[in-house]
């Protein structure tokens, strides 16, 4: 296995996307068995995550990351461990501790659960394309969501269009 963790000098980054640096580790029988600090110019997420494709990359340990990114990184098959602070090295500890305490039957796929419920609520005035999408990436965010609109449908002002610009399409 082959974790990877940006870095800020020796902590974990605080934000994938800005880190400079990153420790590539391979992890053999749970336990460390080579390691690499690998200096990144790239702060584009596509060509991050290519890099990190192209390391091999199982599981990846950050800080802050966009959900962009996560969904990314989750696509290649890489593990994402986010919202992790502090010391890089204490972090790969814990993580390889918390490795080893699961054990899982051959064949069996592990699966870590977020804690699904709510974390607060938001309430987002207007049902038109932007409180739309805003309603969505709140409630993706892990936020229940009231949506409050005015009128009896939804879309706002696109609704009431025929025609949109450049093409001329039919917006209906």
């Amino acid at each position: 296995m082959i974790v990877a963790i940006p870095l800020f000098g020796s902590e974990v980054s605080p934000r994938f996307d800005c880190a400079k640096e990153f420790q590539f580790i391979r992890v053999e029988g749970g336990k460390v068995a080579a390691r690499q600090k690998v200096q990144i110019g790239e702060t584009n997420p596509l060509q991050r995550a290519k890099l990190l494709r192209d390391w091999k990359v199982d599981k990846l340990i950050c800080g802050g990351i966009d959900g962009f990114s996560t969904r990314m990184l989750s696509g290649l098959g890489i593990h994402v461990f986010p919202w992790v602070a502090g010391d890089a090295e204490q972090a790969l500890k814990n993580f390889l501790k918390n490795e080893e305490e699961r054990s899982w039957p051959e064949g069996a796929q592990m699966e870590i659960e977020k804690d699904r419920s709510p974390h607060g609520a938001v309430l987002v005035v207007g049902a038109g394309v932007a409180g739309l999408q805003s309603a969505l990436d709140l409630a993706n965010s892990g936020f229940f969501v009231y949506l409050v609109e005015k009128s009896a449908g939804i879309g706002g002002v696109m609704a009431q269009l025929d025609k949109t610009f450049p093409t001329n399409e039919c917006s209906m």
